[in-house]
C-alpha cells in the first residue's frame, strides 16, 4: 500500500509539473502575440498607393432614388447633406395584427460624413413608413455628439500608410491559395483618409480618431482592409 501511495504521488506530481508548463508555455505564446498585435512597423514604402476621395454626394443608389431620399429626409427635416446614399429599397409591410394594416416603407443604408470626411464605422439605416421617420427627434439629437471635433488635415504620409498595411497582409494574408508566399511589392494600394469612430466600453462610450482606410486597389468588395490611426500609425482594424 505504501508503495502504491508513493507512486500515486509521482504520477500527481508529474501531472501538475506537466500542467504548470503547458500553462507558461500558453502564457508566453499570448503574451508574444499580443506583442505582435500591436507592433508599429518602422520605415516606409514607395511602392504603389494612390489616395482616394469618397465625397457625401458621390451616392451609388441612381439618380432617380437619390431624389426619392432626399426628399424623405427633407420632409422629416433630418440634414443630409452629411450623408451618402448606397442602398436604398422600397417595398410595402402589412402588419401582423387586426386590421393588417399595410404601409409603404423606404429603407436608406448611409454612410455619414463629417466636413466632407467619411466616418469609417458609422454608418446608419433610416427606414420610412409612409414617408414618415418614426422618432425624428432622436435621430436629431444622436447626429450631432457623435460628430468628432477633430482637424482634416492628415499626419501620415502615403508611404508609411503603404509600408502599415503592407506590414498587415504580411501578418495576416501571408499564402495564396496554393501555399505560395505571396509578395505584395507590386501590389498597388488605395487609401482613404477619414475619421473612425470606435466603441471603447460596455457604455458605448464614443472615441475618434483621424484614419486611413487601405485596401488592395480594384479589390472585390475592398477586401482585405485596414483601418489605421493617423497620429500614432497604430492599427484599428483589420478585415480579410
Amino acid at each position: 500500500m505504501q508503495r502504491i501511495a508513493i507512486c500515486a504521488c509521482h504520477t500527481i506530481k508529474a501531472m501538475v509539473k506537466y500542467l504548470l508548463s503547458s500553462l507558461i508555455v500558453t502564457l508566453l505564446v499570448l503574451v508574444s502575440c499580443e506583442k505582435d498585435e500591436n507592433t508599429i512597423p518602422d520605415g516606409e514604402d514607395y511602392g504603389c498607393i494612390q489616395r482616394v476621395y469618397v465625397k457625401a454626394k458621390d451616392h451609388t443608389i441612381s439618380g432617380a432614388d437619390v431624389a426619392i431620399v432626399d426628399n424623405l429626409f427633407s420632409k422629416n427635416k433630418i440634414d443630409y447633406s452629411i450623408f451618402r446614399y448606397y442602398e436604398f429599397r422600397h417595398d410595402t409591410i402589412q402588419d401582423s395584427y387586426p386590421p393588417y394594416t399595410k404601409r409603404d416603407r423606404k429603407w436608406v443604408r448611409v454612410d455619414q460624413y463629417s466636413r466632407d470626411l467619411r466616418i469609417f464605422n458609422a454608418e446608419r439605416v433610416f427606414a420610412f413608413y409612409n414617408d414618415t421617420l418614426p422618432e425624428p427627434d432622436f435621430y436629431q439629437r444622436t447626429l450631432g455628439p457623435y460628430t468628432p471635433q477633430l482637424d482634416t488635415t492628415p499626419n501620415l504620409s502615403l508611404p508609411r500608410v503603404r509600408r502599415l498595411f503592407a506590414y498587415n497582409l504580411d501578418r495576416h494574408l501571408p499564402l495564396d491559395s496554393n501555399s505560395v508566399r505571396i509578395n505584395y511589392s507590386d501590389t498597388c494600394f488605395s487609401a482613404e483618409f477619414g475619421f473612425y469612430k470606435e466603441i471603447v466600453d460596455k457604455h458605448e462610450t464614443i472615441k475618434f480618431h483621424k484614419a486611413w482606410r487601405v485596401f488592395k486597389k480594384n479589390s472585390k468588395n475592398d477586401r482585405p482592409v485596414g483601418y489605421y490611426d493617423d497620429e500614432t500609425g497604430k492599427q484599428i482594424a483589420f478585415s480579410q
